[in-house]
């Protein structure tokens, strides 16, 4: 087993991955319909790498014994998708 996973918060859901493409897909799976109707496909979110015993509490909130990495951070304001990445030599992939 891969001694990081990436978790993806985004409003009201969330997915993990053993890759961030993994972890973006399954949050944007369970990503609300009535926000999904509203907002088109943009759904921003927050990407982490995580120790696998980390998790998301019924709140949204990472529980994690250390502070998790914020690798990635994607925003939709005015039609415009920013994207911020850290912590990685290579770019992730697009998802």
């Amino acid at each position: 087993m891969s001694d990081k996973v990436y978790l993806c918060l985004a409003p009201y859901c969330w997915g993990r991955g053993v890759t961030p493409g993994e972890a973006v897909r399954l949050a944007r799976r369970s990503y609300p319909k009535i926000i999904k109707g509203a907002a088109g496909k943009e759904m921003p979110y927050d990407l982490y790498r995580v120790n696998p015993d980390d998790f998301v509490d019924q709140a949204g909130n990472i529980c994690a014994q250390e502070a998790p990495e914020k690798i990635r951070e994607v925003r939709f304001v005015g039609g415009q998708r920013t994207v911020k990445e850290k912590g990685l030599n290579a770019p992730l992939p697009k998802v």
